[in-house]
C-alpha cells in the first residue's frame, strides 16, 4: 500500500498551540515510521510548510522538520506535532511572542515525506487549508460572558445584549462557511468581525 498522508488538526483553547496528528495510511510499507530522521541525516525526512493568510498579511513560515520537533518516532501514535511560538518561525524569528496568540486566518499547510538520494524527492505529500480562528472566537465568547453580569446590574440597554449576539451570529456564519467558502471570502468575514469587535456595529438597536 502506498503512503497516503493526512492529518487531523486541533486548536488549543488559549489560541497558543495547534496540534497536527498524523492519520495517514500506508506506513507499513517503505518508508516505515522508524525510517524517518532529521533532514540532516539525508535519508527520509518528514516536514511541514505553513503559509498563514490573515486579513492584513501573508506570513510564510520556515519549513518545520517534524522529526526535530517531535521525534524520534516508533509507531504512528508518535506522529503528533504540537506547534507553538517556538516552532512557527519566519526567517528564523518567531511570528508571535511567548505571551501572544497565534494568528487567525486561513493556514495553507503542506505535509511531506521525502527521500534523499543525491537530491530530495517526494515520497508522499498532501496540501490542505484550515481555518484557524481561536483568538477571535475567544473575544466573541468574552463579550457573551459579560451579558449576564450586565443584565443583573440592571444598567444596560438593548445594545448591550444585541451586539454580542450579532458577533456570535457572525462567528457561527464563519464556522459554517469554512467548509464551502473560498479563502478570500473567509478572510473578508474575519476582517469584518474583527472590525465589529473593535468598533461595534452601526445598527441602531
Amino acid at each position: 500500500m502506498a503512503l497516503v498522508l493526512s492529518t487531523s488538526v486541533v486548536e488549543r483553547n488559549d489560541s497558543k498551540q495547534i496540534t497536527f496528528t498524523d492519520t495517514s495510511t500506508g506506513w507499513a510499507s517503505a518508508p516505515a515510521i522508524t525510517d524517518l530522521a532529521a533532514r540532516t541525516s539525508l535519508t527520509y525526512s518528514i516536514t511541514m510548510d505553513i503559509t498563514i493568510n490573515t486579513s492584513s498579511e501573508v506570513i510564510v513560515c520556515d519549513q518545520i522538520d517534524l522529526y526535530v520537533l517531535a521525534g524520534p518516532f516508533t509507531v504512528q501514535a508518535d506522529l503528533v506535532y504540537e506547534l507553538d511560538y517556538t516552532s512557527l518561525l519566519s526567517s528564523g524569528s518567531s511570528i508571535v511572542t511567548s505571551s501572544g496568540t497565534l494568528p487567525d486566518g486561513v493556514w495553507d499547510v503542506t505535509y511531506k515525506v521525502q527521500h534523499y538520494s543525491g537530491t530530495w524527492s517526494d515520497v508522499a505529500t498532501t496540501t490542505f487549508s484550515v481555518l484557524i480562528y481561536g483568538d477571535i472566537k475567544t473575544q466573541v465568547y468574552n463579550r457573551l460572558r459579560q451579558v449576564p453580569n450586565l443584565y443583573n446590574s440592571k444598567v444596560l440597554n438593548s445594545r448591550d445584549i444585541q451586539e454580542p449576539i450579532l458577533y456570535y451570529t457572525f462567528l457561527q456564519s464563519i464556522e459554517k462557511s469554512a467548509f464551502v467558502a473560498r479563502k478570500e471570502e473567509l478572510l473578508s468575514m474575519l476582517e469584518t468581525l474583527e472590525r465589529l469587535l473593535l468598533n461595534g456595529s452601526n445598527y441602531p438597536w
